[in-house]
């Protein structure tokens, strides 16, 4: 259960540098920070 919620929070983390990397519009800009934020 553990390994799979660090797989979910891998999971955003390569979704938000993915979204990064892709697109620079704000609106992708703050979804991605988003994403980052609620790891922590």
């Amino acid at each position: 259960m553990i390994g799979l919620y660090f797989y979910y929070l891998k999971s955003l983390r390569l979704l938000a540098n993915t979204t990064i990397i892709s697109e620079s519009s704000d609106k992708s800009r703050i979804i991605a920070k988003i994403f980052y934020l609620l790891q922590f």
